[in-house]
C-alpha cells in the first residue's frame, strides 16, 4: 500500500587525472497514510481501511527503523569501517 520512493545523490570529484563518483546516502521519501489516494482509500473495504489504520503506526515505525539501519551501513560501507562493523550493521539490516 505504501510507496518508498528511494533517490541516490551522486557526486563527482575530479582529481589530477581521475575522476572519483561517490554515491551518497539514498533520501527516502514515505508518505504519511493521509496522503494515499482517496480513490484508492475509497476502494478499500470497510475491514481493509480497519487493518491499514490499525497497522499504520506499526509499519511507520518499521519503516523508520529500516531506514535508520540502512543508513547506518551505508556510512559504514563510505567511512570504510573495518570487516565486523559492516557485519554487524549488515546482519541487522538482514533480520529486519
Amino acid at each position: 500500500m505504501r510507496s518508498t520512493t528511494i533517490r541516490y545523490l551522486d557526486s563527482t570529484i575530479e582529481g589530477d587525472d581521475s575522476i572519483v563518483s561517490h554515491r551518497m546516502r539514498p533520501i527516502t521519501s514515505i508518505p504519511p497514510l493521509a496522503l494515499l489516494n482517496t480513490e484508492v482509500i475509497k476502494s478499500l473495504s470497510k475491514d481493509d481501511r480497519q487493518l491499514i489504520e490499525f497497522y499504520s503506526p506499526q509499519l511507520d515505525a518499521h519503516t523508520e527503523f529500516l531506514s535508520k539501519a540502512i543508513e547506518e551501513f551505508l556510512t559504514v560501507i563510505e567511512e570504510q569501517m573495518p570487516p565486523h562493523e559492516f557485519v554487524q550493521k549488515g546482519k541487522l539490516i538482514e533480520i529486519i
